[in-house]
């Protein structure tokens, strides 16, 4: 009985939370107040790094098995390159998406950050064959992300943490994409 929490799949799991939730009570505010501490422990280094070993792994002979002639058409290495990239990002894309539609915008941020972060470290690290294919894809998503941030982040502070994240940890993008350092 000690291992049953263990043995439960991740939608066993979900539909439990889900009945909990239901019951309301002490019960849902217990659950709300773990959700809340999950939620607000972002760790900007540690979604850096995964997104460098995420995007790291994609395999060179699966973007050759997904390129070249198909019933659609003629897809490009360097264009289905850009698209596995997006498949890989797009649950930490979500993520941020997901901290905004919650208005917790300092998580966002801090998100996005790691995103950000993230995808520059790939651009200076990755040491897959993959990458050769992808080499202008890192700095393309990177200008993407941190626009789409910036046109719904209405706060100057926001935006100058932003700012100074960028130009302490991605010096050469920030030259690009951030105000001059004062």
């Amino acid at each position: 009985m000690k291992n049953i929490l263990a043995s439960l799949s991740n939608e066993q799991a979900a539909l439990i939370l889900k009945q909990l939730w239901d019951k309301g009570g002490d019960i849902r505010k217990s659950i709300f107040t773990e959700a809340q501490k999950i939620l607000c422990s972002v760790d900007v280094d540690e979604i850096a790094q995964d997104i460098l070993f995420t995007l790291d792994l994609i395999d060179v002979h699966e973007l050759w098995g997904r390129s070249g002639p198909s019933h659609d058409g003629y897809a490009s290495p360097e264009e289905m390159a850009y698209e596995m990239v997006e498949e890989e990002l797009s649950p930490y894309l979500n993520q941020i998406d997901t901290y905004h539609k919650l208005e917790m915008y300092n998580e966002e941020k801090l998100y996005c950050m790691g995103v950000l972060g993230g995808l520059y470290l790939y651009q200076k690290e990755a040491k897959s064959e993959f990458r050769n294919w992808a080499v202008d894809i890192p700095v393309e998503l990177f200008r993407s992300v941190l626009e789409h941030w910036r046109k719904r982040t209405p706060s100057r502070q926001q935006k100058s943490e932003m700012d100074d994240f960028l130009w302490a940890t991605c010096p050469d993008w920030a030259r690009r994409h951030c105000k001059s350092r004062k």
